[in-house]
């Protein structure tokens, strides 16, 4: 059995296999990887899927028998089998028997968010009708307008609760998705 633990990525062929599925042998001799996606780059998140899903990172490759493997660690304490093993323990895994994780789902999306200033506050220089317009990023259009209100108050030199100043008594306009330039007309 020839293994060779490897800190960099190696030149590689996709694995062809024949008609009933098994592995064909390598025409120039190159290693050759299984998966279905590129060899992912050292760092990156995958959940192993043999016995389960366990999330890991890619620490390097390492090859057998003429075929390309990944070198990982668990992020996270997993069972298998009954059989306990501590996040940062070392696994080996073949192109087939992992899945790139999902890519973190940002903080949220970005809103423009329009709200009527409230009667008790002097706006008569703004120019735009006392409407405040703000572009924020929020994971739902209720907490868009709420972190929109919360602008518009500030705006005004004051805090929420200061001089009983009420970030929910500016009035929601409108809420678009996207930030979009000035919906303000002269």
């Amino acid at each position: 059995m020839t293994y060779q633990k490897l800190d960099t990525l190696p030149a590689y062929e996709q694995l062809k296999l024949d008609d009933k599925g098994k592995p064909l042998p390598s025409p120039t001799g190159a290693i050759r990887w299984g998966g279905k996606v590129p060899p992912p780059a050292i760092g990156t998140a995958i959940f192993v899927i043999v016995n389960g899903r366990f999330p890991a990172k890619v620490t390097g490759y390492f090859t057998e028998e003429g075929f390309l493997g990944l070198r990982c660690t668990f992020t996270e304490d997993i069972e298998v089998f009954g059989r306990k093993i501590k996040a940062g323990t070392e696994d080996h895994t073949f192109g087939p028997e992992f899945v790139l994780a999902e890519p973190e789902a940002p903080a949220g999306s970005p809103y423009t968010v329009i709200v009527r200033h409230p009667d008790y506050i002097d706006v008569s220089d703004d120019g735009c009708g006392g409407t405040y317009q703000a572009h924020v990023t929020a994971t739902s259009p209720e907490e868009a307008f709420g972190a929109a209100q919360d602008e518009a108050c500030r705006s005004t030199g004051r805090e929420p609760g200061e001089d009983d100043v009420r970030a929910e008594d500016w009035a929601v306009v409108a809420v678009f998705a996207g930030h979009l330039n000035d919906l303000h007309t002269p």
